[in-house]
């Protein structure tokens, strides 16, 4: 079972948003007071803040004894326990899977208006898409056929661990949810109904068969 949760940064109240940051480490605290704007470090600090409560409610653990390490491509994972989560934010949404089965990857993004939906990279694309995506005449079409390619290479990459080291022009999401093997993973990957409006959200897990997912859980002031 993959367990999603998230959060809508908007609804998060101030004295919230103070609890968020003072469950972070110190290092923790350096990197956001580092960030320059304000909603970027506010997506930070709700993420990993959120993060440190949930591993430390999946556990029964005290936040304190969240420990967190990190891979060569900056994927976190649990130093002391075996559960495995991922993490993604895009404009006001922060969202969460975690198992304790299988390494997942998750990623959102937000519908915008303005995205310059004429000028994606030719790298992103396998050649089918690439194709398909030129057969498109409307740009509404254009930019949802866009972010849900996008999500589901970026959430396989993920759940590898990989980051963008990948190569994305192997990889085709013609045909819906994916199955994608390079030798060394399995990874199934699944398009999500995201769990608000305007959003396009995409899940994959190391794993033979699609997982069994859970329903979204918001976060609320209980969780603190």
């Amino acid at each position: 079972m993959v367990s999603l949760y998230y959060l809508e940064i908007e609804t998060v109240t101030n004295c919230e948003q103070y609890l968020y940051h003072h469950v972070l480490t110190g290092l923790e605290k350096k990197h956001v007071d580092r960030l320059k704007f304000s909603k970027p470090r506010l997506q930070r600090i709700l993420a990993r803040g959120f993060l440190r409560i949930l591993l430390s409610n999946r556990l029964n653990i005290a936040v304190e004894d969240i420990n967190l390490a990190f891979n060569a491509y900056g994927k976190p994972r649990m130093s002391n326990s075996g559960l495995n989560f991922n993490i993604s934010h895009a404009h006001d949404v922060v969202v969460f899977a975690v198992s304790d089965k299988y390494a997942v990857g998750i990623d959102t993004e937000y519908v915008a208006n303005d995205l310059a939906i004429n000028h994606m990279p030719r790298l992103c694309f396998h050649a089918d898409e690439w194709q398909h995506f030129n057969q498109l005449s409307c740009n509404a079409d254009k930019q949802v056929f866009f972010l849900k390619m996008w999500t589901a290479k970026e959430s396989i990459a993920k759940a590898i661990g990989s980051g963008l080291a990948i190569n994305f022009q192997n990889i085709s999401t013609l045909d819906g949810n994916h199955t994608y093997c390079d030798g060394d993973h399995n990874v199934e990957q699944v398009h999500l109904k995201s769990p608000v409006a305007d959003f396009v959200t995409s899940l994959a897990t190391c794993s033979r068969v699609p997982p069994e997912v859970s329903r979204w859980n918001k976060m609320t002031e209980d969780w603190i």
